[in-house]
């Protein structure tokens, strides 16, 4: 699928590790249909360090670098490469793994089979990097004035890691036209389903940006959906309000 969605759907799915999970992407020809495209994981690492300021490591075989070579200056390497399918072994093997157009790798799958073992060139502070380079991405929302790292506020506004402002406020919504409920509150976020008018979404809270309204719906198992309600530039209500 498009890069940037899917890269949109993946943190939309991560909110509560970004900032402790190291991220990566894999790129595999099996039951991928960009395979061979230069630029499909180029945009879709670009768009994850966007949102997060995050760059993910990039797991390849290594006879395909060089469909990911340009995020070579940017991402780490995770490369496959073994000695056989056979290789039942914590044994690293001792062969050569070509990196260019990396200097090193940063992680090396030498064993497969169901069987995947990597080693990695970095300590724990190393692979906490990864993870959080900068030593501010955080899983949870960034809360103005308030150091405890709560979820709410006391004036319950809150940053998130797209920059977008939330608001608390718990409401029912009723749309008057066909909406697009989403796993996040953009655009291009996938979508969870196609509400007709008529339908209600209970919320917990709202942002303005992109030039529309948009509630959050809490869902099952600390998940949430989001809906535009407004046009934030002419003011027109998808539908109506209650408390």
């Amino acid at each position: 699928n498009d890069p940037v969605a899917e890269a949109t759907y993946f943190l939309n799915h991560i909110q509560g590790k970004i900032g402790e999970a190291v991220l990566a992407i894999d790129w595999e020809q099996y039951q991928n249909a960009a395979w061979g495209n230069v630029n499909w994981v180029r945009r879709f690492v670009d768009e994850v360090h966007r949102q997060t300021n995050v760059w993910p490591l990039i797991y390849v075989q290594e006879s395909a670098i060089w469909q990911v070579a340009n995020c070579a200056n940017d991402c780490g390497l995770w490369i496959a490469k073994y000695p056989s399918m056979n290789w039942h072994s914590w044994q690293v093997p001792d062969m050569q793994v070509n990196t260019a157009p990396w200097s090193v790798y940063t992680l090396w799958q030498f064993a497969g089979d169901d069987e995947d073992r990597s080693i990695a060139t970095v300590d724990l502070d190393g692979w906490q990097r990864l993870a959080n380079p900068t030593g501010q991405v955080s899983s949870q929302p960034v809360i103005s004035g308030d150091p405890s790292g709560s979820s709410i506020s006391s004036d319950e506004t809150w940053t998130n890691n797209l920059g977008d402002t939330w608001h608390r406020e718990v409401g029912r919504f009723t749309s008057n036209r066909p909406l697009t409920l989403r796993w996040g509150a953009l655009p291009t976020s996938t979508a969870i389903a196609e509400l007709p008018a008529g339908s209600v979404i209970d919320y917990d809270a709202w942002s303005c940006h992109d030039g529309e309204v948009w509630i959050r719906q809490p869902r099952s198992n600390g998940q949430y959906g989001y809906l535009p309600c407004r046009n934030a530039v002419t003011n027109e209500a998808y539908g109506t309000f209650s408390e």
